[in-house]
């Protein structure tokens, strides 16, 4: 079976720019030529546009990969528009996956404005609001999976050390001075900011499922801890 060139990239880096800066649209094709195109727009305009891939990084809006379609289009939901809730199971698992390994915004904030219905039908169309898209495989994780993935995302973490426990990963440790630019650039803002994230930094060196070092260069790099290792520690 062959599948949209671009799936792979996006699944492990994440949304192409310019579709990862943008907050409207419900959802998005990626054509197998390359060509977003973004539907669900307020005031109904349309977004057709070349995808332009980037190093994974962090996004405020959770665009995530839901399925192929009939046209081999990668088909992509913003989940901070796009209420899953009747998506079965298994479809909903790699969406929360996705949302939680690219997106900066808590979970909680972006299921909070989801208003556009979306379900999936016997005979494998995908309903968004009035929209009705053929389908030629929709993405699934089973619940064994899921669980083992979810471990990898920070999700046990609060909002605020989730970002930072983010960042770190994606860009393999920042200093402190680093980290300040992701959270507030106003210079009059930056010693409050400062003085948190230094705090944020001491909670999170004590928490028992990671590992926070901090190295000559003043870098600071995160690591989990295994399952096994946190499992020992604790005798």
């Amino acid at each position: 079976m062959v599948d949209n060139p671009h799936l792979g990239t996006f699944l492990t880096t994440g949304a192409p720019d310019p579709l990862a800066d943008m907050d409207d649209g419900s959802h998005a094709t990626v054509s197998v030529a390359g060509e977003i195109t973004v539907f669900g727009c307020q005031h109904g305009w349309r977004l057709s546009t070349e995808a332009r891939w980037r190093p994974r990084r962090l996004y405020r809006t959770p665009w995530t990969v839901a399925a192929v379609t009939a046209d081999d289009d990668i088909l992509a939901l913003n989940l901070a528009t796009v209420d899953i809730t009747n998506l079965p199971a298994a479809l909903t698992r790699p969406l929360h996956l996705q949302a939680l390994q690219f997106c900066s915004t808590p979970a909680s904030r972006w299921r909070s404005t989801a208003h556009v219905p979306a379900t999936f039908t016997h005979d494998s169309y995908l309903l968004i609001g009035g929209r009705k898209i053929p389908v030629k495989r929709p993405l699934q994780t089973d619940e064994n999976v899921y669980g083992t993935q979810l471990e990898k995302t920070f999700h046990y973490l609060s909002p605020k050390p989730r970002k930072i426990a983010q960042l770190l990963e994606v860009h393999n440790g920042l200093t402190l001075e680093q980290l300040i630019e992701h959270f507030d650039a106003d210079p009059r803002r930056r010693p409050a900011v400062k003085n948190s994230l230094h705090t944020e930094l001491v909670r999170m060196r004590k928490h028992p499922k990671i590992t926070l070092c901090h190295h000559p260069d003043g870098r600071y790099t995160i690591t989990r801890k295994t399952a096994e290792k946190h499992s020992n520690g604790s005798l």
